[in-house]
């Protein structure tokens, strides 16, 4: 069974993982490694640590890095999976997000006109 190292990075730290894991995949490692992320995501939050910085690093017994997994990709899969939140009318989000959809509405006519 293959042993993993999963080496941790917050900004321009990095933790050594000198004892690794077994596991019968590199799938196995990266979901596991996508767990732990997940699981230490709101407790770099209390701890008033930016989770975005951070990354698991996994490599093998000859320490190769097979993979990066920055902890981004977790934000990144809720965002997939989750329904919108719905917008308060009237709230400065709302407007924001309103003029925006305008601008963009207005760029499209704008370079239809210029191509006709």
């Amino acid at each position: 069974m293959p042993r993993y190292y999963f080496h941790f990075r917050y900004a321009r730290r990095y933790s050594r993982d000198d004892e690794g894991v077994d596991f019968d995949s590199v799938e196995e490692a990266y979901l596991q490694a996508f767990s732990a992320a997940r699981e230490m995501w709101p407790d770099l939050l209390r701890q008033r640590r930016d989770p975005a910085e951070c990354a698991f690093e996994i490599a093998d017994l000859t320490g190769t890095t097979l993979f990066v997994l920055p902890f981004l990709e977790i934000l990144e899969a809720c965002q997939t999976m989750a329904e919108p939140l719905p917008r308060p009318p009237g709230s400065i989000f709302h407007q924001a997000l309103s003029t925006a959809e305008r601008a963009n509405r207005l760029c499209v006519e704008f370079t239809r006109g210029l191509e006709s």
